[in-house]
């Protein structure tokens, strides 16, 4: 499938985060993966700006703690 492979399940987990946890359950547990899959997928498909700002921010998160690892090894050494 084509949208999945611009998919991140990081920021896919991040998006929803967003969403209160009730309004999650409130989908049957057998559709539940489905559902919100696809909610990230139509995400991603229509609004690529916004899902590249979550992608963007986990790139960001982990610059910034591999740059503390390094400062940290740096200082100990």
């Amino acid at each position: 499938m084509q949208g999945e492979e611009l998919m991140s399940k990081t920021a896919d987990e991040k998006i929803l985060a967003l969403v209160n946890p009730g309004y999650i359950k409130r989908i049957p547990f057998f559709v539940r993966g489905h559902a919100t899959g696809k909610s990230c997928e139509y995400i991603a498909r229509e609004y690529p700006e916004l899902y590249a700002a979550f992608e963007m921010n986990l790139v960001l998160n982990k610059l910034k703690r591999c740059q503390r690892l390094s400062t940290s090894s740096l200082s100990k050494g």
